[in-house]
């Protein structure tokens, strides 16, 4: 997948339940194809849903962060006689809250301290603050069709930052891990698929803008010293968005032969699976008898 397979790409205003009332596929729904496509169907195409996102306070924190960095909006802090007594988030007047709140729920007094702190730490980095305080737009909603599939797609952007000599994407992630220990955001991005997500965005506003200058993503630490650092996916060692365009296809590609074929199981059903036992668990010495082939020939046509 690359630009020249986003058509009719285009900005869209809407709010938050308009844009997720939308009949459209998103980033956060491919990432789960090929391999998932069960947990895709239950979440995404089952009607109604056979399971839902439970919004966790690591979550519904990362929001008001979003929001507090990149539109300046006060953090929203659940109002004490929403509580129990004790703090708790329970009761009739809570209930009501959550369902006033749905896409954020707010955050407890004990919250705001680390949300502040967050924050913080982002605009005392120069880079950081560069990207946040350049013109452009944020929290933009684009639309656009696969050409090869003609599945719609939609995308709400962090930001496009725009530069006398041309534009950045920038996207901002909220994380328990090290945010400036590179093994471990490489392994981040790989294991979330954050590379695939910011090679849809970047082939989607080259369409319209042309090439980027960065795609950076920003990650801050939701702990202690809550560090936060600017990485470029665009210019990193590897070719990290060439790899998510290229799962990006191949996901788009098995969601449309799936979409029309039905079927949402796993390569592993009906099959006979083998345990494939780490080498580290065992000495030599530990390798008891081998069963003979006999003994699976009954499931032969199932095993892999």
């Amino acid at each position: 997948m690359g630009p020249e397979d986003f058509t009719n790409v285009r900005a869209v205003d809407c709010d938050d339940a308009e844009y997720f009332g939308m009949k459209r596929w998103s980033n956060s729904a491919l990432k789960l194809m090929p391999d998932r496509p069960e947990e895709f169907h239950g979440l995404y195409v089952a009607d109604p849903p056979l399971w839902t996102f439970k919004v966790t306070d690591d979550m519904t924190l990362g929001t008001n962060v979003h929001g507090s960095l990149l539109e300046q909006k006060d953090l929203l802090v659940i109002p004490p006689d929403v509580l129990t007594s004790n703090g708790q988030r329970r009761g009739g007047k809570w209930e009501d809250w959550k369902a006033e709140h749905e896409h954020n729920p707010g955050l407890l007094p004990q919250q705001v301290k680390k949300a502040k702190a967050m924050r913080e730490s982002a605009l005392a980095d120069p880079v950081i603050r560069k990207l946040l305080e350049a013109d452009g737009e944020v929290e933009k909603a684009y639309l656009w069709e696969d050409s090869p599939t003609g599945l719609p797609f939609k995308m709400k952007l962090d930001k496009r930052a725009v530069f006398p000599n041309g534009w950045s994407l920038v996207d901002l992630k909220c994380t328990g891990l090290d945010a400036t220990d590179e093994r471990i955001i490489g392994n981040h991005i790989a294991t979330m698929r954050y590379h695939r997500q910011m090679a849809m965005y970047a082939d989607a506003l080259t369409v319209l803008y042309g090439p980027p200058l960065l795609v950076a993503m920003v990650f801050i630490q939701n702990k202690p010293p809550y560090a936060a650092t600017a990485w470029d996916t665009l210019g990193s060692d590897g070719p990290v968005l060439e790899i998510g365009r290229f799962q990006n296809r191949k996901a788009t590609d098995a969601l449309a032969d799936r979409l029309k074929s039905g079927s949402w199981h796993g390569d592993r059903f009906a099959r006979l699976s083998m345990v494939k036992f780490p080498k580290w668990a065992m000495d030599e010495d530990d390798a008891g008898p081998i069963p003979p082939a006999s003994l699976f020939d009954e499931f032969a046509e199932y095993a892999t």
